[in-house]
């Protein structure tokens, strides 16, 4: 396999450039267009290769999408930056995926380093339950550590709490609690 390069002789590249100079937030692109009335065409979406910076020997690039709501303009939806960052819904990723919005998972989210929630993570389904190492904190009524209703009582090793904290005795006759 060979490297993309900027040589222009490599056969086999297709190169989209801007040479209108050496500036920041320039480069080539793909546009996708739909014929969308009579004898008129549009792009709908479009693939962008863009510069990071003015500086001269500098080669830090972006890669930009695009897409068109009914009316309007094109508008980036999401950028992969040179530092491999992904940010859909903003253009200054600062993770290694960067979502601006509501995301809707179906199946397992999983972090095995840290994960951020700047707003509410909401669980639903007959297996809402975080997984913290090997014990859980529960939200489907399952006997799994520690459960939280709907009123906000909470129940350790059960799943029915009846105050606000409620510890279920240890099965092999351990005290319930020690402070």
């Amino acid at each position: 396999t060979t490297a993309l390069s900027s040589d222009l002789n490599n056969p086999g590249h297709l190169m989209l450039a801007d040479d209108s100079g050496i500036a920041a937030n320039v480069g080539g692109a793909i546009a996708f267009g739909a014929q969308r009335a009579a004898n008129t065409m549009a792009v709908i979406a479009g693939i962008r290769g863009v510069s990071e910076n003015a500086t001269s020997g500098q080669f830090d690039g972006y890669l930009q999408f695009s897409t068109r709501a009914t009316t309007g303009a094109n508008t980036e939806k999401m950028r992969i930056t040179s530092a491999g960052n992904v940010g859909i819904g903003t253009t200054t990723p600062n993770a290694k995926l960067d979502v601006w919005g509501s995301i809707h998972a179906f199946g397992t989210l999983s972090a095995s380093s840290t994960a951020y929630f700047d707003s509410t993570l909401t669980m639903t389904g007959s297996a809402a339950n975080i997984a913290l190492g090997s014990n859980y904190l529960s939200g489907d009524g399952g006997d799994e550590g520690i459960y939280v209703d709907s009123s906000g009582n909470v129940g350790i090793g059960t799943a029915s709490p009846v105050s606000r904290l409620q510890v279920a005795p240890a099965a092999d006759g351990a005290p319930a609690l020690t402070l």
